[in-house]
């Protein structure tokens, strides 16, 4: 494992950033998973996993913990369990996808915290996530006018 030194702080920020974002779009597909139907236990229970994985790893990366990387090694397993297991959903919807989305930019992200990739994909996916995200969540429509009281 390598130190985060080499990160800036700002870098730190950005994956806290994409760590808080995966942490509540699990968390919102773990709930709706649950809610869907008993078959899928194992993906509710990774999903949480990753939710609450995800939570601990952006909290160590706002205080920049020194441990910051052993947290993103122990994430990393717990989202390898879960893409696994978001890539078998067969009858998986918006918010799953959207939960894959985050699982698999996370998993580069704590790649790169773990000394494993190298920091200049942080910007490259940065950008190629805001893409999946638009497309995954398309512009609502445009807000009706106000009443007039």
């Amino acid at each position: 494992m390598s130190s985060t030194t080499a990160l800036t702080l700002a870098d730190h920020h950005s994956i806290a950033d994409h760590a808080r974002t995966t942490a509540a779009l699990c968390l919102r597909a773990q709930v709706q998973v649950s809610e869907a139907s008993d078959d899928h236990q194992a993906l509710a229970a990774a999903l949480m996993d990753v939710s609450e994985g995800a939570a601990l790893l952006a909290r160590f990366l706002d205080r920049s913990s020194a441990h910051a990387d052993v947290v993103g090694e122990v994430v990393r397993a717990l989202l390898a369990a879960s893409k696994d297991a978001l890539a078998h959903a067969t009858d998986a919807d918006g918010t799953c996808r959207a939960a894959y989305a985050a699982v698999v930019q996370l998993d580069t992200f704590c790649a790169v915290l773990t000394g494993d990739e190298s920091p200049d994909l942080l910007q490259a996916d940065t950008d190629a996530q805001d893409t999946a995200l638009k497309e995954t969540f398309p512009a609502s429509d445009a807000a009706a006018s106000p009443t007039n009281l």
